[in-house]
């Protein structure tokens, strides 16, 4: 899924960033299904659920992904990905 390299001059979170966009554009994740929570993530890659829980954020401000009511996350359809992806030049 999700391999960060410790020795990279770029930071983790970024680098979380980066992959999680590759994977909702590849649609490697369900709309109907919750992607990994916070905390899942975070004992994944065994780091601060506080540094995963940034990169939601931003996630969510730039549209990638959606929460629910109950606190769950969901990436954004399609349609809405491909225009980021194009207002962004591709690049996050």
């Amino acid at each position: 899924m999700i391999q960060i390299r410790y020795r990279d001059a770029k930071p983790m979170e970024v680098q979380i960033e980066e992959e999680m966009i590759k994977l909702i554009q590849m649609r490697s994740f369900s709309e109907r299904k919750p992607m990994p929570s916070v905390a899942e993530l975070a004992s994944r890659l065994v780091m601060n659920p506080k540094r995963v829980k940034v990169v939601y954020d931003r996630l969510l401000e730039q549209g990638y992904i959606r929460l629910d009511i109950e606190g769950n996350y969901y990436p954004k359809p399609g349609e809405k990905v491909q225009e980021n992806v194009r207002k962004e030049g591709g690049h996050w």
